[in-house]
């Protein structure tokens, strides 16, 4: 009986700590409910704070901790519970026709409450986030100039890197004239430094002679992955402070400095509130490196005579052997050592035979002094020759239409082509396909010269500050008949235009455009980022009768004068990033319009004016997100078409006036363009891709067609199909694009899809080079 009371006692001390649990579930469940409210509430105001935290964090461009990440996620998760047992709460279930408590009901809700209360503690526990985030890596340091290790350059590059060395000193100045080669210099400083781990990040900007402190600060905080919201210098420089100084060591490139740079008010550490972050700064003139109060000055000297041989011998192919080895010595020596020149004229000359050689020689020998401030009187003398020695006059004009962008600034190869067509300056070019072949043989031919240089941005290029100033120069000569006046502190119209041809005026101040100015041979007008102005005088190009580029792009207009008859020859107009302006319906009179480039605006409609633009040969409206409506018969008219950009804008595209009343236009318009040779666009219907077209699109050379909803391709190849769902049986037009497709990309297709896409329908996949497929 012992054992038998024994055996049920332990049975008892099993069984009591469940049941016990089970009956306080049961009878305190309203209890528990609302002490598990209170512990929620609790974790909703911790969870209000990390995602302030988070936001912030996100606005300053820094990576949100996965850990933080997943918390938010599980508060999510278990807010979505309570609610849930919260209504369980209300409901107030009974059984039995409402005579009986629903004691299942309050069993379950006591049980989870009392479950959720440990999870919701976990949580509180575990929200206490010391960084919620770490800032984004900077995008590595590459140096593109190329570093010759000459006796002069290597001996100042080893001073560099020994008074990076040395902590206490903070600002370390680099000068010498320009053309001398300090950029290159300090970007390999820069490149080694990050190597030997002497600091964290390498962060490189230039400044130049317009100090545009925005322009800075928008360039560092890129550098660093931090994102600008404000548009006040004060807070951006706040931010940018408290970036800095959560890196351990880095050093910042300042590159061509003309005068004193406030630190401070860019948002770089400076003083007593430097230490970790050091500064290399490039300058062509010592008193600079004092202004800024330079601890350590290192001069980039010209190279020595033997060292200048060598680079001129290397770069103009000149062997020992060859017979007009002695003339090119003195050519060699005429550069004074300077490597830009001496890479400038060694490449102008290379392959010439003996008679220009010696030409050359007199040339430079002869060469008056130029008074170019911050450039070396020989220097203009050896790049004026190298120009003189591109070769065509197509290649003359196009270096110098790179002179009318800002310092430092990537220029768009596009750009410079619209620029020039609309121009006419390529005489025998019958399209804009081989005005496509000839620009980018003439850039290529300007980069070999090296009186261009790489762009970090595909499809741009860069113009060498030197450079571009002797550029201006031989610009501003009558017969070319430039004016340039960009990124100056310009507040005024400039007078007597009237033997101006090309007027830049970009990023200037000007506050009101004249009523009009007299302008009789002005064919190119460049006002883009003029932001003092909002609207153009009906007038104002009443006196610009010859004018054949027009380009306003990144202005605060809102809307065009009525197209006046004194735009009758208007071949190019620019509207690229245009977002005030609300309408183009006035564009309709400029019927020998060739190009029109409305990128990035929020213009929301193509017009029906717009199809009365019969010579229309390029349409470019990328990045025009906002652009829901484009009118029928508008497309299918500018039969002369032979551009079409319009792949992440407008997508509504009928299928074939699909909508019955004629409101909207169709596919088949766009196949309807026999002339297209460069065509992106995003279809919404994949009904589309079994309509058979009336055109043949064998002509297009580049090509990005994307058939889904949301997103665009941005793929780097020139010839693109993206697909989401393919609707079979496939249309001839799609047969061709596939098959000549470079980069395809499937998207929600399936494995079955793919089998049938490539043996039911037969399409080649021999020219693909990458095949992109998700499910």
């Amino acid at each position: 009986m012992a054992d038998v009371a024994t055996f049920i006692l332990e049975v008892a001390k099993i069984l009591y700590g469940p049941l016990q649990r089970s009956v306080d579930y049961l009878v305190h469940y309203k209890k528990s409910v609302e002490k598990l409210q209170l512990k929620v509430k609790n974790l909703r105001l911790r969870r209000d704070v990390v995602q302030r935290l988070v936001n912030a964090a996100e606005r300053n461009g820094e990576e949100i901790n996965g850990v933080v990440q997943l918390w938010l996620q599980q508060v999510d998760d278990i807010k979505a519970i309570t609610e849930g047992l919260e209504e369980g709460m209300k409901e107030n279930k009974r059984c039995f026709k409402g005579w009986c408590p629903n004691f299942s009901s309050r069993y379950s809700l006591g049980r989870e409450a009392t479950k959720k209360m440990v999870d919701v503690d976990g949580l509180l526990a575990s929200g206490d986030f010391a960084h919620v985030s770490t800032p984004r890596p900077c995008p590595s340091f590459n140096p593109t100039g190329e570093f010759e290790a000459f006796e002069s350059t290597e001996s100042a590059k080893k001073l560099v890197i020994k008074a990076i060395k040395e902590e206490r000193l903070n600002i370390i100045g680099v000068y010498g004239m320009g053309g001398v080669g300090k950029t290159t210099l300090v970007e390999q400083v820069g490149k080694q430094a990050k190597d030997e781990k002497l600091c964290d990040e390498v962060v490189k900007v230039t400044v130049s002679q317009n100090q545009d402190l925005k322009r800075i600060q928008g360039e560092l905080a890129e550098k660093l992955g931090l994102k600008f919201e404000e548009n006040n210098e004060e807070v951006r420089a706040d931010l940018l402070l408290k970036r800095l100084k959560q890196e351990k060591k880095v050093l910042i490139i300042l590159d061509d400095l003309w005068d004193r740079l406030d630190l401070t008010k860019v948002g770089i550490p400076s003083g007593s509130t430097q230490k970790g972050c050091q500064i290399i700064m490039t300058t062509r003139r010592l008193d600079v490196c004092f202004m800024m109060n330079c601890q350590k000055n290192i001069e980039v000297q010209v190279l020595s005579e033997q060292d200048s041989w060598n680079l001129f011998k290397e770069k103009a192919e000149v062997v020992e052997t060859d017979e007009l080895q002695s003339l090119a010595r003195e050519v060699a020596e005429e550069c004074k050592g300077l490597p830009l020149a001496i890479v400038t004229v060694a490449r102008a000359l290379k392959g010439k035979d003996l008679s220009i050689w010696a030409n050359a020689l007199r040339e430079l020998k002869q060469s008056s002094a130029r008074n170019i401030e911050g450039v070396d009187k020989e220097l203009y003398s050896r790049l004026e020759l190298s120009y003189n020695y591109i070769g065509s006059e197509e290649a003359k004009l196009c270096f110098l239409f790179c002179c009318v962008f800002p310092e430092d600034h990537d220029i768009e190869v596009v750009v410079l082509m619209r620029y020039m067509t609309g121009e006419r300056v390529f005489k025998d070019v019958n399209n804009f396909e081989e005005a496509w072949d000839r620009i980018h043989t003439l850039v290529e031919k300007l980069k070999d010269s090296c009186l261009l240089l790489d762009s970090d941005y595909v499809g741009c290029v860069k113009m060498h500050d030197v450079v571009r100033d002797v550029a201006i120069l031989i610009a501003s000569r009558k017969e070319h008949g430039f004016l340039v006046k960009v990124g100056l502190e310009l507040t005024e119209w400039p007078e007597n235009l009237d033997e101006c041809k090309r007027l830049s005026l970009m990023g200037t101040s000007i506050g009101m455009l004249p009523e009009p100015p007299n302008c009789p041979r002005l064919s190119t007008l460049l006002l883009q980022q003029m932001n003092g102005w909002e609207e153009i005088p009906n007038n104002f190009i009443e006196g610009m009768k010859v004018l054949v580029v027009l380009d306003l792009s990144n202005t605060l207009i809102s809307s065009l004068p009525p197209s006046p008859p004194y735009l009758k020859n208007l071949k190019t107009l620019c509207l690229d990033g245009c977002r005030r302006l609300d309408g183009i319906s006035l564009l309709g009179g400029l019927e020998k319009l060739e190009v029109l480039s409305v990128r990035g605006t929020n213009i929301k409609e193509l017009p029906i004016e717009i199809g009365q633009l019969s010579n229309l040969k390029v349409l470019d409206l990328t990045g025009s997100g906002d652009l829901t409506m484009v009118a029928p018969n508008v497309i299918s008219r500018l039969t002369k078409l032979e551009e079409l950009h319009m792949g992440d804008s407008f997508n509504k595209w009928e299928v074939r006036g699909s909508s019955g009343d004629g409101s909207k236009a169709s596919f088949d318009e766009v196949a309807s363009l026999a002339r297209l040779t460069v065509l992106y666009i995003r279809i919404k219907d994949v009904n589309c891709l079994s309509l058979e077209v009336p055109g043949s699109w064998e002509k297009l050379k580049k090509f990005r067609i994307c058939v889904w909803d949301e997103g665009y391709s941005t793929s780097d190849y020139d010839k693109c199909t993206s697909i989401n769902i393919i609707s079979y049986p496939l249309s001839k037009w799609v047969k061709l694009l596939l098959e000549r497709s470079e980069e395809i990309e499937l998207k929600s297709v399936s494995k079955s899809n793919i089998v049938h896409l490539l043996d039911d329908e037969g399409v080649s996949f021999n020219g693909w080079t990458s095949l992109a497929w998700r499910s």
